[in-house]
């Protein structure tokens, strides 16, 4: 995922640049989780809420206010050692608003 995202992250242009930097980040945050990687999970988990936070609500459908609060829990479980399979730990799902279709980014 991260290799196809990465590839659309380049061509784009602010602000849609930094909100899939921001997804990338979260994305590979995950996969440091799955990899025994806590620390790497956090510093990551840490730059998306940094890329994604000035583009809350809700940016072009994606509901980037609930990622974000389901990103915290997954970042301080992270940082207290818990893994994705422990069952306090809340799921991370993000939800899409409708979403109009445009144009491609020039």
């Amino acid at each position: 995922v991260h290799e196809v995202l990465e590839a659309i992250w380049l061509e784009l242009a602010d602000p849609e640049r930094s909100v899939v930097q921001g997804l990338i980040q979260i994305a590979v945050a995950m996969h440091h989780l799955a990899h025994a990687n806590p620390r790497g999970a956090v510093s990551l988990f840490a730059a998306g809420r940094v890329k994604l936070g000035p583009h809350r609500p809700i940016f072009r459908g994606v509901d980037l206010s609930a990622l974000l609060a389901d990103v915290a829990g997954w970042e301080a479980a992270a940082a207290a050692g818990a893994w994705p399979t422990d069952p306090s730990v809340p799921p991370l799902v993000v939800s899409f608003s409708s979403v109009r279709a445009r144009p491609p980014c020039a």
